[in-house]
């Protein structure tokens, strides 16, 4: 489900214009469409649509569940499975479900210069005036890291702007430069911190059981949100 959640998780952000975790309550629905086998594209594309209407109506306020997108998804799945009857095997099947991702791919990772405002968001948000301007003092071991992962963005910009790198190539590199400073984060946080976490993400996440991926997904988020440090991602502005 690791793949399903996150590419979920990701579109959602995006909706939202910030960085977003899906509520305990939402989990329910995913489980829901992945037992009813809703091919990801499909789900990807009708939360994609909702969100564009939502922003041509200029909607007040912000998209707060998933469960906001559930009726376009079960429209455009009710759609697709219909487009399906007669096919004479699985192959047709597979390819108009990966056409739909490569379109989706297309038109989400064709933004060169907005990519370039992110990693300027992030290299800001991780300098040493945006700490001293919120009082954060970071013990020594954690700042050098967050000082090397500055450094980091700051080539990964460079690259962009010089080598036009795609939104894929650029996520990734900040999986890899997150690795560091991932590892940072759990060294150095107190025990008693690290306790109360796993109290808070064991109540909100009582009815699901949690892989070890996505349990380490959510423990890491609440250090960053701790930390006042910017998720490396591209989804996070």
């Amino acid at each position: 489900m690791d793949n399903f959640f996150t590419e979920i998780e990701n579109e959602f952000s995006r909706a939202r214009g910030k960085s977003s975790i899906i509520a305990p309550i939402d989990w329910q629905l995913l489980n829901e469409w992945q037992e009813k086998n809703i091919p990801l594209p499909v789900i990807l594309r009708a939360m994609g649509d909702v969100a564009k209407n939502f922003r041509a109506q200029n909607s007040k306020g912000t998209i707060n569940t998933l469960r906001y997108f559930a009726p376009e998804v079960e429209k455009q799945f009710a759609d697709w499975q219909q487009s399906q009857v007669g096919k004479s095997n699985g192959s047709d099947a597979v390819i108009n479900e990966v056409e739909p991702m490569q379109s989706y791919k297309q038109s989400q990772y064709s933004q060169t210069d907005d990519n370039i405002e992110i990693l300027e968001n992030l290299v800001n948000s991780l300098s040493p005036e945006y700490f001293r301007g919120r009082n954060i003092h970071f013990p020594t071991q954690l700042g050098a890291a967050v000082a090397q992962t500055r450094s980091e963005i700051l080539a990964l910009m460079s690259d962009a702007k010089d080598k036009q790198l795609s939104s894929d190539t650029i996520e990734n590199r900040l999986k890899e430069i997150a690795d560091n400073l991932n590892s940072t984060l759990v060294a150095v946080v107190p025990e008693a911190d690290r306790q109360l976490f796993e109290k808070d993400i064991a109540a909100e996440y009582a009815k699901f059981k949690l892989t070890p991926e996505l349990h380490e997904k959510v423990y890491l988020r609440k250090l960053y949100q701790r930390c006042y440090l910017p998720e490396l991602t591209l989804f996070a502005f």
